[in-house]
């Protein structure tokens, strides 16, 4: 059985925390309010772990 598709606002939201991950290191408060979403649901770290694999492979496209 195929898990559900994640909700675009939750891949834009990981997204964005990706960005500011590849921008440089996250400050501390960044890096409590990631934890902070990440816990919220556990569909937050399925999210990121598709925008870092969609990165990866854009990446690979050089």
């Amino acid at each position: 059985m195929n898990p559900a598709p994640l909700p675009p606002h939750l891949i834009e939201t990981a997204a964005r925390w990706l960005v500011r991950q590849q921008a440089g290191e996250l400050s501390p408060v960044e890096q409590a309010e990631l934890a902070q979403w990440l816990a919220q649901d556990l569909r937050h770290a399925q999210a990121l772990a598709f925008a870092r694999q969609t990165w990866a492979a854009l990446g690979a496209l050089d």
